[in-house]
């Protein structure tokens, strides 16, 4: 038995691994070093880290503020639109990005083009933010809540209740302030008003917004995730993905976007590879009821020739499914997710997701998770939903395949949160300390996954937020940061100063489908977005309003389709420019 083991098993006879067995996890480790025999260093992909100026360019990049570091004018009012927007945590973030790449510059002999007080003229510690949350020093207990010292075991028992996890998520405050202990403006109200809106404006679902908007929302997410890793007192370091040599295959050790590529021309509507898609369906049919499912190895001779099979045969004859035993098909999943050129997770956030074992409070865990799959490129955000899935119906059928939350969580650690060279790389292996927190973070996909893939709320309200500012932008373009922010500020009070009431609650919704006319439809408390479907389609039969959705298009949204149990009037006051159409659903 290895060192690492036995500390990990004597650390489980204290209970802190809530008597969890670890030898399995262990024994997954095992496998995956077996699988990648005779995979060379340079044929792994290894996930290196970014140099200092990679990073902070990189980042700026991503978050649409390069221009910030440019001679160029060109995109700058953008930029300016973006900043007005952010919170006082994640101004303060942006502004150390730049600082750092200043100081990186200086350190080579480089001239940086802007100096960071042209960029922002507010003073770092004094007023509120357009959140209403003003600077307090954070407690030594909150610092201490935070901080696990250096040999401590994680416990990796989640134990969130549906209270915690709503108001973890559906709130207008950005996670950075609230983990950052900045006291909020008029919480009780806030807290008041939020309550009664939640239920009627509902949550926005991955993959219901517009690629437009969703292009905006992950750059606000990346500001946000940085900040909110700032406020943990945690470094937020981006990889980058070494290059592993293309292997001479079809389906295995292929890029996962390689492969949509390819699958879309054979179904433009894939959104997870096709062989992927049946390897899933397969299990799902024949591995609900087998005992051990994921954890009881195939036939390592059978996992061979089917991975060969699938090579040759899937995309010209098709492989036979029904001939395949559930065991195998487990594996043959486990080896697929091993070969991936690069992580799942990705290389750029591999080390952002096992950073988040060092959070010690559950509740920013999930917060810093749920922003870490926003982040995602969607075919691997859509391959690990699918997977997490199939996971969670395993663990429905516990009865039968002996697989509570806690073993899946345990055995699919390793095939998620570590790469092929996590295992070649002496440097990369796990610990007695790492193990719980990658167990944990399992545990904590596996049970909450439907809210991880919603986008919180305080970013769709940045997101609106920014919609307006651009579409004011031209109006601005000529004027300097001071004025653009303070001129946001204004215009920002006054419409928090606007009467509601004075709206005409009057909405044309137009089905061009079903009518050439648009209906008119008169608002009301009660009027939800699928009794405005049914008014519409009234003539139509009933599976075919199961197959329409309402989107929100415009106004300070690009386009959103909207769920079918939220609440019409309380939408339309958030956005009253918006168009309202009945398209074919997600």
């Amino acid at each position: 038995m290895s060192s690492q083991e036995s500390g990990l098993k004597h650390a489980t006879s204290h209970g802190s691994l809530d008597e969890l067995n670890v030898s399995e996890f262990w024994d997954e480790v095992n496998a995956i070093t077996e699988s990648c025999q005779g995979i060379a260093v340079e044929d792994a992909g290894i996930v290196c880290p970014a140099d200092d100026e990679e990073e902070q360019e990189r980042w700026l990049e991503e978050t649409g503020l390069s221009i910030l570091i440019s001679d160029s004018e060109e995109g700058l009012g953008d930029a300016k639109a973006l900043l007005s927007t952010l919170s006082r945590a994640q101004t303060d973030t942006v502004r150390r990005r730049i600082n750092t790449y200043h100081q990186t510059m200086r350190k080579k002999n480089k001239q940086h083009v802007r100096d960071v007080r042209d960029i922002f003229d507010t003073p770092e510690n004094d007023g509120s933010d357009c959140f209403g949350t003003e600077v307090q020093p954070i407690s030594e207990d909150h610092k201490n809540e935070q901080e696990t010292q250096p040999g401590e075991m994680r416990d990796v028992g989640v134990s969130l209740d549906v209270s915690l996890t709503e108001e973890s998520f559906c709130s207008d405050v950005p996670f950075s302030e609230d983990a950052a202990n900045r006291k909020h403006r008029d919480d009780n109200q806030r807290r008041q008003r939020l309550a009664g809106r939640r239920g009627m404006l509902g949550c926005t679902r991955l993959g219901l917004l517009s690629a437009q908007d969703m292009k905006k929302v992950h750059r606000l997410i990346l500001i946000e995730l940085t900040a909110f890793f700032d406020s943990l007192g945690i470094e937020f370091v981006s990889g980058k993905p070494g290059r592993a040599r293309q292997r001479d295959s079809r389906i295995f050790g292929v890029p996962l976007s390689t492969l949509l590529e390819h699958d879309q021309k054979i179904s433009q509507k894939v959104k997870i590879p096709l062989f992927l898609q049946d390897l899933i369906t397969h299990l799902e049919v024949t591995s609900l009821d087998t005992e051990g499912i994921f954890r009881i190895s195939g036939s390592t001779s059978r996992v061979k020739s089917l991975r060969q099979e699938a090579e040759t045969k899937f995309y010209d004859s098709g492989l036979e499914w029904d001939g395949i035993q559930a065991h195998d098909a487990a594996s043959l999943l486990k080896l697929f997710l091993r070969e991936l050129p690069h992580p799942l997770l990705t290389a750029e956030y591999l080390h952002a997701f096992t950073s988040l074992e060092y959070i010690k409070c559950q509740r920013h865990k999930l917060q810093a998770l749920n922003l870490l799959i926003i982040l995602l490129p969607e075919a691997n955000r859509d391959v690990l939903k699918a997977l997490l899935e199939l996971l969670a119906k395993v663990v429905e059928h516990e009865d039968q395949t002996r697989m509570g939350l806690r073993n899946v969580a345990v055995v699919m650690a390793p095939n998620i949160f570590m790469p092929t060279s996590s295992v070649i790389l002496p440097r990369k292996t796990c610990d007695a300390h790492t193990v719980p927190g990658y167990v944990g973070l399992m545990h904590l996909l596996l049970k909450h996954q439907d809210i991880l893939w919603t986008v919180p709320w305080f970013i769709l309200h940045q997101l609106r937020k920014l919609n307006d500012m651009t579409n004011k932008r031209p109006h601005l373009k000529e004027r300097g940061m001071r004025m653009f922010l303070k001129l946001a500020g204004l215009d920002k009070e006054k419409k928090g100063d606007k009467k509601i009431e004075g709206l005409p609650y009057l909405i044309r919704v137009h089905a061009p489908k079903f009518n050439k006319v648009s209906t008119m439809i008169q608002l009301d408390e009660c009027l939800l977005v699928g009794d405005v479907i049914t008014r519409c389609l009234q003539d139509s039969d009933l599976n075919q309003k199961r197959l329409y959705c309402l989107h929100e298009v415009g106004g300070n949204i690009g386009d959103r389709c909207l769920h079918k149990e939220m609440n019409m009037k309380a939408i339309y006051e958030e956005n009253p420019n918006a168009e309202w159409i009945i398209k074919p659903g997600h």
